[in-house]
């Protein structure tokens, strides 16, 4: 099976096989940054007709944004794979690097002449060289991507909240007197218009039984 991306548009996925099943194609693309310019401009250059002029992004977690006609997209990072052309060029600096690594080593095992140390400080030079060169390969691969999400109408996000009062507490402190002046996240999510429900959670825990010396297995709900 072939898989190819198409980096510079909208992002593809394409799969050919014997069976020839049909092409998907994933509604994401390449971004310069996740700054609103950066993203409104790639928004106004795959689908123009998303956005007029702005963005709002959510608080609490900047992933998720949606334009002023009502689209929601999410960012997210992406490193794509090695072209041809990169994977030989890296191959052949990471060689390159343990060929000088080699040399530098048996120079400073020896007892080494004048000469001998502007090779060694020439062979540092081309070291760095071609790390600098590894490096820039692997920084070329890291994209920042917006992804598409015409099809939700809302996303649902989970968060801990340390901070908040739940309302049953809020009614429990009221009637002792006491003002509740701590704002947590649930109360500046709710003072922005968004609805939050509160769920329990569990985790599992190991207790050790000195009676039948086993562990039994317990769970804490918060």
């Amino acid at each position: 099976m072939v898989t190819q991306h198409d980096y510079d548009g909208v992002g593809s996925f394409r799969s050919v096989s014997k069976r020839k099943k049909p092409t998907r194609r994933f509604n994401d693309f390449e971004i310069r940054s996740y700054a609103n310019a950066d993203i409104i401009a790639g928004i106004r250059w795959h689908y123009p007709a998303d956005l007029d002029t702005s963005i709002t992004k959510f608080n609490l977690i900047s992933k998720y944004l949606v334009t002023d006609k009502g689209v929601l997209y999410a960012t997210h990072n992406f490193t794509r794979g090695y072209t041809i052309m990169e994977k030989a060029c890296y191959k052949n600096a990471r060689l390159k690097v343990e060929e000088y690594d080699t040399k530098l080593a048996v120079a400073n095992a020896s007892e080494s002449r004048y000469h001998e140390k502007k090779a060694i400080t020439r062979w540092k030079k081309l070291r760095q060289e071609y790390l600098a060169t590894c490096s820039a390969i692997d920084d070329a691969r890291k994209q920042k991507r917006l992804t598409r999400l015409s099809d939700k109408s809302t996303v649902a996000v989970s968060f801990n909240d340390a901070y908040s009062y739940s309302d049953e507490q809020k009614r429990e402190l009221a009637e002792r007197g006491i003002e509740v002046k701590t704002l947590g996240i649930k109360d500046k999510v709710e003072a922005l218009g968004y609805t939050v429900k509160e769920h329990t959670n569990r985790f599992k825990i190991k207790v050790y039984d000195a009676m039948s010396r086993t562990f039994r297995t317990e769970y804490l709900e918060y």
